[in-house]
């Protein structure tokens, strides 16, 4: 379908804000390497990040999970603080206090970058991460995990799902 030029000012203006409140917790030093690259408008999401994400034809379809419900909850329950979506694929709803990464260019995707487990995203700034089925797709998750903690505000809570059945999970 196509935007209307209401419609579709309406959502630049959302993205544009939404950037606004990430901008200063993005820091291309702390990734894996690279700059970043607005996708779309200037000064606004989508970004990329690095070198080449992954092409969404490269897979089957796109992933699309609704999130696990306590991650989910602490989002929507605390608007004033900033969160991750690591994997996000494509979001039913998504929050403008949730940042949604993805290593190919998602329609609920924020922050594309490629595939590595360091993110540039400044230490100790982020309220809550979530990462739903991805970790079992990383090649390196211990270093997702070190990304983690060293992304989390002090008390700040991590929120994985990781299936048990990863020889045989898509």
């Amino acid at each position: 379908k196509k935007l209307t030029r209401a419609a579709a000012g309406l959502l630049g203006t959302r993205a544009g804000a939404k950037y606004q409140r990430f901008a200063p917790i993005l820091d291309a030093s702390s990734g894996a390497g690279g700059g970043f690259r607005f996708l779309d408008v200037p000064d606004s999401f989508p970004i990329a990040y690095g070198a080449a994400a992954h092409d969404l034809g490269d897979y089957d379809d796109e992933s699309a999970n609704p999130g696990m419900g306590e991650f989910l909850e602490a989002v929507r329950a605390n608007p004033d603080k900033l969160y991750l979506d690591v994997g996000c694929g494509r979001r039913s709803r998504t929050f403008d206090n949730c940042l949604y990464l993805e290593v190919y260019p998602s329609v609920s995707a924020d922050l594309v970058i490629e595939p590595a487990c360091r993110y540039p995203i400044v230490d100790a700034s982020l309220d809550g991460i979530g990462c739903f089925a991805v970790m079992e797709h990383m090649t390196e998750p211990w270093l997702a995990a070190e990304e983690f903690a060293r992304m989390l505000k002090p008390g700040g809570i991590v929120y994985i799902d990781y299936p048990f059945l990863v020889p045989i999970h898509g």
